[in-house]
């Protein structure tokens, strides 16, 4: 599943960020007093063929790691099992789409897929969330972007595959049910959210790809905050009220003398709501890039 805020890298503390390793983009260095020198690095969660290898600095900052922590478990989210829920979760049934959102909302999203060449009754039968992941996903997919290769599921088949435990922050079902348990008003404004995203040349997918390999910071940052100022409550359910859930386990982690590589979605690390200034406020230092 694909969100599209979920892809962008950006911090409010600018100076600290744009003077990042060029070859780590969007990564820190975390230390606290006594313990190992850990990671944090933001991801994206799809990526086309074409961006990997993945930079140097992010390839160090896992060879340094001995642990892995990552959102959920990308293999139990992927699971024919809990897609099925999913899709069941987010199959209006005999209501339909415009019984749960108002009839300019429908007729914007008609008019949307018409100008994506997509069949204007696709989403008749799904919710409104469901409706809007399907919309992110097809823009995503049909730019060449696969979910395989994003940043965390990369460095998870790698931990894998070397034998490195790997830990999450939220359980899959926690993760399913953001979307299966979110009230109506939620997902119109979920939805409306991604329809806003349709026909903007700075949200396509390779002009994001491209804001997140430059550090454009500033880019970034617009476009969060904007998310944050039109659909706050999408906002907060998705990023700023998980943040401050994964804060307690993420720092019994990272106050353990494991090296340690975190990889989240890179919205997770913007200002005040971020996991960057929260982990500073708990007493860490974090360096932008990846030293040694």
């Amino acid at each position: 599943m694909m969100r599209r805020w979920w892809l962008l890298a950006v911090a409010a503390w600018c100076a600290a960020a744009s003077g990042s390793d060029g070859a780590a983009p969007f990564a820190w260095t975390l230390r606290a007093p006594g313990t190992a020198t850990h990671y944090l690095i933001g991801s994206i969660h799809m990526l086309p063929p074409a961006a990997h290898p993945l930079p140097d600095g992010l390839e160090r900052a896992y060879s340094a790691s001995r642990r892995l922590i990552v959102e959920s478990d990308p293999l139990a989210l992927s699971s024919t099992e809990l897609q099925g829920q999913m899709l069941a979760a987010g199959t209006a049934g005999d209501a339909g789409l415009t019984d749960e959102i108002p009839a300019p909302l429908y007729a914007r999203l008609r008019t949307q897929l018409g100008r994506l060449g997509l069949p204007q009754r696709m989403c008749d039968a799904l919710r409104a969330w469901l409706c809007a992941l399907t919309l992110e996903l097809s823009g995503y997919q049909r730019a060449g972007f696969v979910p395989d290769l994003g940043i965390d599921r990369h460095f998870f088949d790698r931990a894998r595959a070397d034998g490195k435990p790997v830990a999450w922050l939220e359980t899959p079902q926690q993760q399913l049910a953001l979307f299966t348990q979110m009230p109506d008003g939620l997902g119109r404004e979920f939805l409306a959210s991604a329809l806003d995203g349709v026909g903007d040349p700075d949200m396509t997918p390779q002009r994001m790809l491209e804001a997140w390999q430059q550090g454009d910071v500033a880019f970034m940052h617009a476009q969060i905050e904007q998310l944050r100022r039109d659909h706050p409550g999408a906002y907060a359910r998705l990023l700023s009220v998980r943040n401050r859930a994964w804060l307690d386990p993420l720092e019994d982690w990272l106050r353990e003398p494991l090296p340690t590589l975190v990889v989240v979605g890179a919205a997770h690390l913007v200002g005040d709501d971020g996991l960057v200034d929260a982990l500073r406020a708990r007493g860490f230092e974090l360096d932008a890039g990846v030293r040694p």
